[in-house]
């Protein structure tokens, strides 16, 4: 949690799910609305044999995934939480912990890291998880470290062939692997595929760290790869850094800043310590998480004595600003500065907030293969409100949904339409062919309109009325405008009709 960089999100489409038709035959379905208590999500853990929390730094497992930990080893699943960095990048809190001061105090004269201090303290930092983690229930053999570069996630899924070095010099990953994007691909996959009857937890994609949403894109990367190996699962998101605002931690604790004397950072952390109240979804998240409430002894005890989320965070001391090298004490005037807007505290609530991943679409096109046993149509779904409509495929990667007349669709939108998203994919230019196969229209009903989406506004780079394309194909092929929010694209097909049609989408390239 360090920091921070805004990346792009797609839709929240709640429960999306791939069943398999043939052998490689794929199509999804979608539910339409979050359960208001948790309750899809536990129905979920009950199915399954394991939970895999996939956490960029040690401590986001407990900010925004410790409910779920909880309360699968509690009905005894099988729980790993996979640790991508050591989190040794994180500058500033190493020079606190190695000064026992701020950096942006002038009269700290300190000096930064050397590679060895930062490995020191990022092993530090991952003893503080497995004693945060310890407090509700995992061994420290269910902890995984891959032992990635911090602050370098996101730079690594832009240039994935690059190999990369930590903040302590390392060229390699906790695998033997070289520090690279294709490489923390192929390591993740390597655990899905061993825990492959799982529910994954990870950072969200709109998080506003760089290093949150990166990750929550190379586990998208991996399921579609997975997904052709037929081992499909679901994935939910968690928010540790609210979208938009940066490094200023205003969510969850109260929006704002606020003048803070030197001697008074521990008594600011405490007063943003409310455990009685709801964590709610941040300003500007449109998208309807799911609430899942968390065991009551998690975040009350009912006496003196803290409450288990609470001692688990208080593991965190370099965090916090409570520990120096060597066990050293910070400097008194400084205690509790690291967290002194009581950010980590702030996440000790009734309830996390989740919401489901859908399966992506990324290389449709190399992924099409034409064989006479099976075939894979495109990883997608027309959304219709509470009816979807899912592809049908054929050697050629052929697919067809319906728009029905009357039909009643999502709120805010007028019967008769429906729409499909391609993404989100990281390749700068999109190819797609379709047509009409279905005439049996009136003149001026109809209209099919391509966007460039991003969630916050939309670039219309292709558009049909119902002259065009009468039995004849529709083709587009454009590069992309680089998203307003990050490296990521999604394109919105847009159909509008009065009478049932169908649209049939022939071809589907991103490069």
């Amino acid at each position: 949690m360090h920091n921070i960089q805004l990346f792009h999100f797609f839709p929240d489409y709640r429960l999306i799910r791939l069943s398999i038709i043939l052998t490689l035959f794929l199509c999804i379905q979608v539910r339409s609305q979050p359960s208001a208590n948790g309750s899809d999500i536990r129905s979920r853990i009950h199915r399954v044999s394991t939970i895999i929390v996939i956490a960029p730094h040690p401590d986001d497992e407990i900010l925004g995934f410790a409910g779920v930990i909880y309360y699968a080893l509690q009905m005894g699943k099988a729980v790993k939480v996979v640790l991508l960095t050591n989190g040794e990048g994180y500058g500033s809190s190493c020079y606190f912990w190695k000064n026992g001061c701020p950096k942006e105090d002038s009269t700290c004269l300190g000096s930064v890291c050397s590679s060895l201090e930062s490995e020191r303290y990022g092993k530090l930092r991952v003893e503080e998880s497995k004693r945060a983690l310890a407090h509700i229930g995992l061994a420290p053999e269910d902890l995984i470290t891959l032992g990635y570069p911090d602050d370098f996630i996101e730079d690594m899924l832009k240039y994935k062939d690059s190999i990369f070095t930590t903040a302590s010099g390392l060229k390699v990953s906790a695998s033997g692997k070289s520090l690279t994007g294709k490489n923390l691909i192929i390591d993740l996959k390597d655990i899905f595929k061993k825990y492959h009857d799982a529910v994954v937890f990870t950072t969200h994609i709109k998080d506003y760290h760089e290093d949150h949403n990166a990750i929550a894109a190379f586990v998208q990367l991996a399921r579609v790869d997975l997904a052709y190996e037929n081992i499909l699962f679901p994935v939910y998101w968690g928010v540790i850094h609210q979208p938009g605002w940066g490094d200023n931690n205003s969510w969850p604790p109260p929006e704002g800043f606020w003048e803070m004397k030197t001697g008074e950072a521990m008594l600011l952390r405490e007063d943003r310590y409310t455990p009685m109240q709801k964590l709610h979804p941040p300003v500007g998240m449109k998208e309807v998480p799911e609430w899942y409430f968390l065991d009551e002894h998690l975040w009350y005890s009912g006496n003196r004595e803290k409450c288990i989320m609470r001692k688990a965070i208080d593991e965190y001391r370099t965090q916090a600003g409570l520990t120096g090298m060597n066990d050293s004490l910070p400097k008194k005037e400084y205690e509790g500065w690291m967290d002194r807007n009581g950010f980590l505290l702030s996440f000790v609530k009734m309830n996390h907030l989740f919401w489901e991943a859908p399966y992506p679409v990324i290389e449709a096109s190399a992924k099409c293969p034409c064989h006479k046993v099976s075939t894979l149509c495109l990883p997608g779904v027309w959304h219709m409100g509470d009816q979807v409509a899912g592809f049908e495929g054929s050697c050629s990667c052929q697919s067809e949904v319906y728009c029905d007349n009357g039909l009643r669709i999502a709120s805010g939108l007028e019967s008769g339409k429906a729409w499909y998203d391609i993404g989100p994919f990281f390749q700068d230019s999109i190819s797609i062919t379709m047509r009409w196969t279905d005439n049996s229209w009136s003149p001026g009903r109809k209209t099919i309109e391509i966007y460039n989406w991003d969630n916050s506004s939309r670039e219309v780079i292709a558009a049909w009325d119902d002259n065009s394309g009468m039995e004849k194909d529709l083709h587009v092929s454009t590069a992309l405008k680089p998203s307003q929010l990050g490296a990521l694209h999604q394109v919105r097909i847009l159909m509008n009709c009065s009478k049932n049609a169908r649209l049939h989408v022939s071809a589907l390239k991103v490069e």
